[in-house]
């Protein structure tokens, strides 16, 4: 699994609003909300990690 963090103007690549890759099937995305905010984002991947 890859796990990747996003600011809020991705490449193209990425798409908008998915928390999965069409190109990559084992990636998760994890998305900043806001410009400058990444502890949501950061907060999320925690709490996966602690699944």
């Amino acid at each position: 699994m890859t796990w990747l963090l996003l600011d809020v103007n991705p490449h193209g690549l990425w798409t908008l609003e998915r928390d999965d890759s069409p190109w990559y099937r084992s990636m998760q995305i994890y998305r900043q909300p806001q410009y400058r905010e990444w502890l949501p984002a950061l907060g999320r991947v925690k709490a996966d990690l602690w699944r």
